[in-house]
């Protein structure tokens, strides 16, 4: 499923300050019916997003009903985005997005959608694969742990174009 849709970017001073994007409520609605395929737990689910040029992987966080969309430190600078800006957001929710992106390993290239990297969408058993080799304590081909790409982007936070 994919949404678009175009909200104002706020700060949340809390404990541990973060920026968002409210998701508009008729969009939230179309989240809440696919929820139950692709959630976690907590109500958080597992997006891809993409504002202008940049696109990265987080999951949408629930509040008063709804969802936000959490925007990085990073995203924010490579766009120039400011508190009050009108951001154009654009959302990618599927049962990939939340199931193999914590399972792939090493540094592959992630789709454009950021749902899964592209070695693991041509080969669907990538991911066992990497579990075993994680539960074996075995080395990737660059001679890493295997890791999971949630933490590597992380580390790396790429941008994708």
């Amino acid at each position: 499923m994919e949404i678009a849709f175009t909200g104002q970017l706020w700060y949340w001073r809390g404990p541990a300050p973060w920026h968002f994007v409210t998701v508009p409520p008729e969009e939230c609605a179309l989240l809440a019916d696919a929820s139950a395929t692709v959630t976690y737990g907590w109500g958080m689910i597992p997006v891809g997003v993409r504002i202008n040029d940049t696109h990265w992987t987080t999951s949408l966080w629930p509040r008063d009903g709804g969802y936000i969309v959490p925007v990085k430190a990073w995203v924010r600078r490579a766009e120039g985005l400011d508190v009050g800006d009108a951001v154009t957001v654009e959302l990618t929710v599927d049962a990939l997005t939340a199931r193999d992106t914590e399972d792939c390993a090493g540094d592959h290239e992630l789709s454009t959608a950021g749902d899964q990297c592209l070695d693991h969408r041509a080969d669907p058993g990538a991911p066992d694969r990497v579990r075993a080799e994680r539960r074996a304590g075995a080395a990737g081909p660059d001679g890493q742990q295997a890791r999971s790409h949630r933490s590597h982007q992380r580390g790396s936070r790429r941008v994708l174009q």
